[in-house]
């Protein structure tokens, strides 16, 4: 809605009881007057041109009451006088003309010439992690958002961004639609809906509409949309992936940097033999031939890993090798657990607490999977449909998780709307199953630490979802086209892989991957290295950097851009 709009309307309420106000003081004057024998001035004028004097505090004193009853009631006048009009007047008319004098004007058009840039409609938490891809990749962007308090807080931060209305189409010329590279719709489904029809019908730009609601995407693509994404449904279905994962001999979420070349995470099974063994002792490299480069260990992510380091079960490996290197390891830390239709374990199988937005897409998952797993939520409408076994009830109750059998389980799905209850139900399911694989929903950043904190093995968040969806398709955009969505997405939290090209000048040519120590120096950590059309990825101490090397550092995105500033610009 305009500003414009909710100013007028916070306006009119006020300034009607005030008029009411005075019009009752005018018929009070003139009564009175009558009462003193003063019929003279017992007329409207003279009523109005005191109640407005004596209001304001002016009081000329030519038209004074005689009477107690009068003197009372002017007394009156003249104290509620004062709210009156530094509380009205004031604040909802002076005081407003003077901040928009005085306040700078938020920008509401793109300059000419600032063309090839992406549209983003709608700013919120979501997409934070496509702003730093852009400005990492310097890809030129701007968002169009319809809260001026919005606008100022990016352009403070150094974001392009213009205020206007992205539904209508004056706002969306401004942002020189026809000279974009596409658009991104990230507003409610309705708003998109509108957003995708006023662009459609200026411009042939591609447009990429982020849905809430999955069963819109039919009336999103009907709109007009190029793409629709929805990252509940792809957090979904990669938890649902992530949960049946121990049940096949498969590798889930593998990320390729180079051609045959991935890193993946692997997280340590409860009845995993090398439990309590140091990772030199295990020789992990030796039996499989990935090489381990960091580890994730109660949320915190770790690249110095120490060949001393104890195996456990609330580990998480970051390993960097070819799919059959990597399916090995995985087969080493993971054995295949026997699925249900197979009469396996009774206890092997997955529990799911919450079947709302997120929720349905790991159950429709793991169905497809065919396994054997239970749901429970309180809501009984979900199971209308539900041809698998489930529970009614509080998720966030130890006896209804208790009935739902998370006390056997092997794995729990904790997915529900809320992170207050995805931390709650964790720290139970974690009491009541301390060997559990809990793999929990994150709706935030700032949930992620405590989802862990509460006993989480694996922590998904639907920001970086959205984020890296929003990367994979915007590089495809540029590259090709917008039409196809990548699922296989890197859902790592904080963790970036970025190649850089060795030039003759580079501070990196001649030295040795001791020699620099990115592990203890910046943080990060070398995973691989294309030399020619060869992938080396045992980076040893020893070896020597070429000109010409690619080089494929992990880190986080600050880590990355420090190693970028000091050895490659």
């Amino acid at each position: 809605m305009d500003n414009r709009h909710i100013w007028y309307r916070n306006l009119i309420k006020p300034a009607a009881a005030a008029s009411g106000l005075i019009i009752i003081y005018i018929f009070m004057f003139m009564l009175i007057m009558e009462f003193e024998g003063q019929a003279e001035h017992s007329n409207f004028y003279d009523a109005f041109y005191w109640v407005v004097t004596t209001i304001t505090t002016v009081g000329y004193g030519d038209i004074v009451f005689i009477s107690n009853t009068g003197k009372l009631f002017a007394m009156f006048v003249q104290l509620s006088g004062i709210p009156l009009m530094f509380g009205i007047l004031f604040a909802l008319i002076i005081t407003p003309i003077i901040e928009k004098k005085i306040k700078p004007n938020v920008p509401s058009a793109l300059p000419r010439g600032f063309n090839d840039h992406i549209i983003v409609c709608g700013y919120n938490k979501l997409i934070e992690t496509l702003i730093e891809e852009l400005d990492n990749k310097k890809i030129p962007y701007v968002f169009l958002e319809g809260d001026e308090d919005k606008v100022k807080e990016l352009l403070k931060r150094n974001i392009n961004a213009i205020y206007g209305a992205a539904y209508e189409e004056t706002a969306l010329k401004s942002a020189n639609i026809n000279d974009a590279q596409f658009l991104i719709a990230n507003l409610s489904d309705e708003v998109n809906a509108n957003v995708i029809l006023a662009a459609r019908n200026i411009s042939n730009v591609d447009i990429i509409a982020i849905v809430e609601n999955t069963s819109n995407k039919k009336y999103l693509k009907y709109a007009g949309a190029t793409s629709v994404i929805s990252p509940k449904e792809i957090l979904g279905r990669f938890i649902g992936k992530k949960a049946s994962d121990p049940f096949f001999n498969r590798l889930s979420g593998a990320s390729s940097f180079f051609e045959g070349v991935s890193l993946v995470e692997l997280s340590i099974s409860q009845n995993c033999a090398l439990i309590g063994k140091t990772i030199k002792n295990a020789e992990l490299t030796k039996k499989s031939g990935a090489n381990i480069v960091g580890i994730w260990e109660n949320g915190s992510l770790k690249f110095v890993v120490s060949s001393d380091k104890v195996i456990d079960k609330n580990l998480v490996l970051l390993a960097v090798g070819s799919y059959e290197q990597l399916l090995r390891l995985k087969q080493i830390l993971q054995p295949t657990k026997r699925k249900a239709t197979d009469n396996g374990d009774e206890n092997e199988h997955v529990i799911v607490l919450g079947c709302g937005d997120v929720g349905k897409w790991v159950v429709k998952t793991l169905k497809d999977e065919e396994l054997r797993f239970t749901a429970a939520d309180s809501h009984p409408s979900i199971f209308d449909d539900g041809e698998y076994e489930y529970f009614i009830g509080n998720v966030t109750d130890e006896e209804v998780l208790k009935k739902a059998g998370v006390v056997d389980a092997s794995t729990v799905a904790v997915v529900m709307d809320e992170d207050v209850d995805v931390i709650f139900a964790t720290l139970i399911a974690r009491e009541l199953n301390p060997d559990a694989n809990i793999i929990a929903r994150a709706n935030s950043y700032g949930s992620i630490e405590n989802i862990y904190r509460a006993g989480a093995s694996y922590v998904a968040a639907l920001p970086i979802v959205t984020g890296q969806m929003l990367v994979k398709m915007t590089l495809k955009c540029f590259e090709r086209s917008c039409t196809k969505v990548e699922e296989n997405i890197l859902l790592y939290e904080r963790i970036f892989i970025e190649k850089f090209t060795v030039t003759n000048d580079s501070e990196l040519v001649n030295k040795t991957i001791g020699d620099i120590d990115l592990k203890n120096n910046i943080g990060c950590r070398v995973i691989g290295i294309l030399r020619k059309e060869e992938v080396i990825t045992d980076i040893v101490p020893l070896f020597v950097i070429k000109t010409d090397d690619v080089i494929a550092i992990a880190g986080t995105k600050q880590i990355t851009e420090t190693f970028k500033e000091r050895y490659i610009i």
